[in-house]
């Protein structure tokens, strides 16, 4: 299908970016996947493509745009909630009047990342996001039998002068 682009590794966290830009996409996939090595990365250009992917890769994560064509990223999220209610959604927009954050808000989104603001604020979600997936994981299996612990090498505290790699400004 045009649009969608997906590495799989069995076990490892999934995270859906959901973009109608190409360039967006590909820079979020790039920046996401040096940062975040041991995520599984989809991609999709539209709300249709992302609740087609979300049938077969299930993902933890789905970052995704407010505005999409045919299918608005706030019912994309409504009902990919109704599907999967586990999964966390990061709503990138745009917009910064408070009505649309309310809407994602309601439509079942965990976070809303203004997209002036995503280099300094995305990480630091996905990486929020991903720890509570770890603790989860952890607490589930300290109560069970004894599975094969999933290390998410997650960004810690950056050293004083360094900095995360940025994506590239069509974002």
């Amino acid at each position: 299908m045009k649009g969608i682009r997906q590495t799989a590794t069995p076990q490892h966290p999934s995270i859906l970016l959901v973009d109608n830009s190409t360039a967006v996409r590909q820079s979020l996939y790039e920046w996401l996947g040096v940062i975040f090595p041991q995520c599984n990365l989809y991609e999709a250009a539209s709300g249709e493509q992302a609740l087609t992917l979300t049938q077969t890769c299930t993902p933890e994560i789905v970052v995704i745009d407010i505005e999409l064509p045919h299918m608005s990223g706030i019912q994309a999220t409504r009902q990919i909630k109704q599907a999967l209610p586990k999964t966390q959604i990061i709503m990138l927009s745009i917009h910064e009047d408070p009505h649309y954050r309310i809407d994602a808000m309601q439509a079942g989104a965990a976070f809303y990342v203004s997209k002036q603001l995503v280099t300094p604020t995305l990480i630091s979600v996905v990486a929020e996001l991903l720890s509570q997936l770890q603790d989860t994981a952890n607490d589930s299996r300290a109560s069970s039998a004894p599975l094969e612990t999933i290390p998410l090498n997650l960004p810690t505290k950056r050293q004083p002068g360094s900095s995360y790699p940025t994506p590239s400004p069509e974002i």
